[in-house]
């Protein structure tokens, strides 16, 4: 814009260039650094080195950084985990790296840092030796707890409270929304419900490009929609459109997220004040959400965003499709949720299991010579259970193995013999009497017959 001048360009200062570079990284991503810089100072002040070690040279910041790595320990005298003192690591080497020093100079791939980097690589496993490696990711939500979290009251779309968790729960987990990120700035706007041309399905979308922390200079090209359930009460579409006409008109900030009425009647055409939801609270969305529908275990927000990226990843879209979904900007970030599933788990334990004690399934099925064994054949024949996998996502359609078809051919041909010099005709309609022994059993020719095995049901769309 102009200035009072008549000048056309601005004249930006030194000062305001190293502002706005700093905007190019997260909030939370300058506090972290900051947090790391601040304790490499108090470690150097406590050893009685100068604490700005921004200017000391490479040489000297290696050096350091290697008693450093030795040292470093939380104020209880504990030692950090690995993830951490990574964290720390990465904090130091963005905190030189960025305005105002502005340091070339890289302390993690830079061959100038090679001893401080083998004293990190050496503390890392020791660390991983007395049980500080471990790493706990965000818990993604498991099956029954979504089912018991969407048939409960607490998602029911009749009331002001259930109809905000439900719509605010979709967006999060249709868009894999990042924690808490930008929920507090959306608007009424934020979102948009269009139609499908070839399908004429109604399904929303992102309508605003938004600065998150994967994509803070680039367009944000990657967002999911979420479709609309024909015919379902679970409706994502139908819930968001019911939200929307529901909010204060009046709010100035058009925010998306408003406080829920206290009280209220059917007929309201407003349900929510003119007050919006407070970070806090919509920081502990899930985890109260969690307590409230008594679920198996306290999630977080995160937790929901680990579900859909899971979810995706074990369904039938490579990494690239999922990736524009989620935002996230490699592969490897994404692969955190691609983790075996504590079902998938068993399933792999039982087939170590069967291979080292081999299932009554596989035997072979004697054959009983006996009038109750003719006059029930069934009843002969071990009622083992039927194995079958697991409807979901992961699913797969495991074949036979050479073991079970060797175990059933053996079979087969031990049945054949036995069989071999009885006549069918005589053995069915002649051997069996009626309960008063007068007559005998009328033979009936089975024109449909059925399979003894229970119906496969699918799931329910």
């Amino acid at each position: 814009m102009a200035d009072g001048r008549g000048n056309r360009f601005a004249s930006t200062t030194e000062a305001e260039q190293q502002e706005k570079r700093l905007g190019l990284n997260a909030q939370k991503t300058l506090k972290a650094n900051r947090g790391a810089a601040k304790l490499f100072k108090e470690y150097l002040s406590e050893k009685g080195s100068d604490p700005d070690f921004e200017n000391f040279a490479e040489s000297v910041i290696d050096q350091k950084l290697s008693q450093f790595y030795m040292d470093l320990r939380k104020t209880d005298g504990e030692k950090y985990k690995v993830n951490s003192m990574e964290s720390i690591r990465h904090g130091i080497n963005r905190y030189l790296r960025s305005p105002p020093f502005n340091k070339t100079f890289d302390i993690i791939k830079d061959g100038s840092f090679g001893e401080s980097n083998q004293n990190f690589k050496a503390v890392l496993a020791e660390l991983k030796r007395v049980g500080k490696g471990s790493v706990t990711h965000h818990a993604a939500i498991s099956e029954a707890d979504l089912q018991k979290l969407y048939n409960s009251l607490h998602m029911s779309t009749d009331t002001p409270q259930g109809l905000y968790n439900k719509v605010q729960f979709d967006i999060r987990l249709y868009f894999c929304r990042r924690g808490n990120e930008n929920m507090c700035t959306m608007s009424k706007e934020t979102f948009r419900v269009r139609t499908d041309e070839n399908s004429g399905k109604k399904y929303v979308e992102k309508a605003v490009d938004e600065l998150t922390k994967n994509h803070r200079f680039d367009k944000e090209a990657s967002s999911g929609v979420m479709p609309a359930m024909e015919g379902s009460s679970q409706c994502p579409v139908a819930s968001f459109e019911l939200y929307l006409s529901k909010l204060h008109p009046y709010n100035d900030r058009e925010v998306l997220w408003q406080r829920p009425k206290d009280s209220y009647v059917a007929d309201d055409t407003t349900c929510y004040a003119n007050v919006p939801v407070g970070e806090k609270k919509l920081s502990a969305f899930m985890s109260d959400l969690s307590k409230a529908a008594g679920l198996s275990q306290k999630y977080t927000n995160h937790s929901i965003r680990a579900t859909g990226a899971t979810i995706l990843s074990k369904g039938m879209f490579g990494p690239s499709q999922v990736m524009d979904v989620t935002g996230h900007k490699s592969v490897q970030s994404l692969s955190v949720y691609q983790r075996v599933s504590d079902g998938e788990k068993i399933q792999m334990g039982q087939v170590l299991s069967k291979t080292l004690v081999p299932s009554s399934s596989n035997a072979l099925v004697p054959v009983v010579k006996s009038a109750t064994c003719v006059r029930d054949p069934l009843s002969c024949i071990d009622n083992a259970p039927v194995k079958r996998n697991a409807i979901g996502p992961s699913s797969t359609i495991s074949s036979v193995s050479s073991t079970d078809k060797e175990a059933s051919q053996d079979m087969e041909i031990a049945v054949a013999h036995e069989i071999a010099d009885v006549n069918m005709d005589d053995l069915f309609c002649d051997f069996f009497k009626a309960s008063d022994n007068t007559r005998p059993m009328e033979c009936s020719v089975i024109t449909n017959p059925k399979p003894h095995m229970p119906p496969i049901r699918g799931p329910k769309y």
